[in-house]
């Protein structure tokens, strides 16, 4: 199931057998590298399926400091972060030259609004990433290792911008007056993981841009709503998203995203437009008439 994208069916064979492995008493059990395998990928598909709270659980039980870090960002707990960079249980990460340490230290003072420190640890991060990316062998495709250090310039430039934004937006809010953002979140549009990448590398980018959207609408919360819309692109984002999500198979979480997208004051006419699009494909459910009907009510 899990070699053939089934990521929700394959999620919940692997907790079964961790269930399995833990209940037996018989001498036919599992060895430590298998059950950290099956750790590994239900975490995995977790993360795919966008089981943040099931994730950040899972951390707390294991007390695996790394997840735990990840878990925290994404849940806007800075406090956590700020105590977990500090941990020593972190210290080796940042000795064997990990850059998802000092990452979370460039989100943690962009959010501390210290954006002063951000240019330097943006600095020491993306030299950790240049460092690690020397060290792997000539580009090939379907590289993970390579994947992977790409997705995080990815992220190292949009955290810069972030600290701009943030600047930005600190002397208009003073004044009273309305930053123009058009031209970042326009870039960010264009800006995106591949279709084909897993939906955990989406949810890191797009965590992160949601992060940002809540910090600009707080700190404009005294305009009004149809105002504020245009400051941001949390609506769009989440559509985006789902739409990949449907691409990769997965209905309920593009159900779940969409979902999100619902809770805003006020959204545009062409970001309601293509919600309601996204919704009427995601029931397009050919194996489900009750799905199907869903979709038809909200056209009606």
């Amino acid at each position: 199931m899990d070699a053939y994208c089934m990521v929700s069916d394959a999620a919940s064979e692997y907790e079964e057998l961790m269930e399995l492995a833990e209940a037996s008493d018989s001498k036919r059990q599992p060895t430590s590298f298998e059950m950290d395998m099956w750790e590994e990928r239900w975490i995995l598909l977790q993360k795919e399926l966008c089981q943040s709270e099931v994730v950040a659980e899972f951390a707390k039980s294991s007390e695996s400091p790394m997840l735990q870090l990840e878990c925290a960002w994404k849940s806007q707990d800075w406090t956590k972060v700020r105590s977990l960079c500090s941990s020593s249980a972190l210290f080796s990460a940042v000795e064997r030259g990990e850059p998802v340490v000092k990452m979370s230290e460039t989100l943690l003072a962009v959010a501390d609004g210290k954006l002063s420190e951000v240019e330097n640890l943006h600095a020491q991060t993306a030299q950790l990433c240049l460092y690690r990316w020397q060290l792997l062998p000539r580009l090939s495709s379907g590289s993970m290792s390579h994947a992977s250090l790409l997705h995080f310039f990815h992220r190292l430039v949009e955290i810069r911008e972030s600290g701009q934004i943030m600047v930005e937006t600190n002397n208009h809010s003073s004044a009273r007056t309305l930053p123009d953002l058009k031209n970042l979140l326009n870039a960010w549009r264009h800006r995106l993981p591949n279709e084909w990448e897993s939906l955990s590398m989406w949810d890191e980018v797009m965590s992160w841009r949601s992060h940002m959207f809540s910090a600009i609408s707080s700190n404009f919360n005294w305009s009004d709503a149809d105002t504020l819309s245009t400051l941001h692109d949390r609506p769009w984002t989440s559509v985006r998203m789902a739409k990949t999500a449907r691409k990769q198979g997965m209905r309920d979480v593009a159900l779940l995203l969409l979902n999100q997208a619902t809770d805003e004051r006020a959204i545009n006419i062409s970001d309601a437009f293509l919600k309601l699009r996204e919704q009427i494909l995601t029931y397009y459910n050919l194996d489900s008439k009750l799905e199907r009907h869903g979709g038809l009510n909200l056209i009606n």
